[in-house]
């Protein structure tokens, strides 16, 4: 008899009224659709601790898009996300004969909302999100903690036609609360903290193990730097001056494509392997390098060269 197929794995469901708990890389996450798409992180673990958020927040997003394929190509495709956008976060990190860590946290929690069906396909509007934490503490001991609000765009989107892609993007960006005036801490050497967070917004065909369709993707990279304290005598007798760093940096990625669950993939390849056959990917994606919609760098007391941000890497 045949064996009935496994069941699709359950998620916790995401609410507004409270997170769905996840862990992953030795980390515990948090997801959260309160006022936008919002990750909580806490780590502890051999002399290192961090904790925090970061969201793209949100009111009520809709999305319109368009699809045309003909021939076996895509000639058209627009997508607009609307509900005015802006960008969150706040951490508290904190170092006792610890080692630094570079962790890249995928959330397994998305939200997924059903927006009809052509030709009998169903098609649904997707939220997911992925969460990355660099740390580089230049000692064994000391701390940092910061928070920091902006708005950034009333819609979010792109225009594919002729063969060319163009972003879409009402920018607004105004803050709402200072990171650099926020940073606090005792440093006892200079305590760098980079947090990017990735919010993409998928409208297609989603069936759990295969997403296909066009997205939209904001990844905002939060880079923080607090000098030491200690007040240590530079050259000519002058005294190093403790000093604050925040880089900031909002991009956009876009296009149409699809993506496989990696357990998926890898087990699809190890058979093609025993066959002889070429891999399959478990993303391919058409559309244009990465678009900046807005960065900004902080550095006080300015030109202070300790305390420039760590930078986020384009991969």
């Amino acid at each position: 008899p045949a064996v009935p197929a496994p069941g699709r794995p359950v998620q916790p469901p995401p609410t507004r009224e409270r997170e769905a708990r996840t862990v992953a890389a030795n980390f515990s996450t948090g997801v959260s659709f309160n006022d936008g798409a919002e990750v909580s992180f806490y780590y502890d673990r051999d002399g290192l601790k961090l904790s925090g958020r970061a969201a793209l927040t949100f009111k009520s997003p809709d999305a319109n898009f368009h699809l045309n394929i003909r021939g076996g190509r895509v000639t058209r495709a627009e997508l607009e996300v609307t509900g005015g956008f802006g960008i969150r976060v706040s951490f508290e990190a904190g170092i006792q004969g610890g080692q630094n860590i570079k962790a890249v946290l995928p959330i397994p929690v998305e939200a997924a909302f059903p927006i009809g069906t052509v030709v009998g396909v169903p098609l649904t509007f997707t939220i997911s999100q992925t969460l990355k934490v660099t740390t580089a503490f230049g000692a064994k001991a000391g701390t940092i903690k910061g928070s920091g609000e902006f708005s950034l765009a009333g819609a979010l989107g792109y225009g594919y036609a002729n063969n060319d892609f163009g972003p879409r993007v009402s920018t607004n960006v105004q803050r709402k609360s200072s990171l650099i005036d926020s940073l606090t801490g005792v440093p006892v050497g200079v305590m760098g903290l980079l947090i990017e967070h990735r919010v993409k917004f998928d409208v297609g065909f989603n069936a759990f193990v295969l997403k296909a369709g066009v997205f939209f993707e904001v990844r905002t990279a939060y880079g923080t730097t607090l000098g030491s304290a200690l007040g240590a005598v530079g050259t000519l007798g002058s005294h190093f001056v403790e000093c604050r760093g925040v880089g900031l940096g909002v991009w956009a990625s876009y296009g149409i494509g699809y993506s496989i669950l990696q357990p998926v993939v890898d087990l699809v390849n190890k058979f093609l392997n025993l066959i002889k056959v070429k891999p399959i990917d478990g993303e391919r994606k058409l559309g244009p390098p990465p678009y900046k919609i807005w960065s900004k760098e902080e550095i006080t007391p300015p030109g202070t060269k300790i305390c420039g941000t760590p930078q986020a890497t384009l991969d």
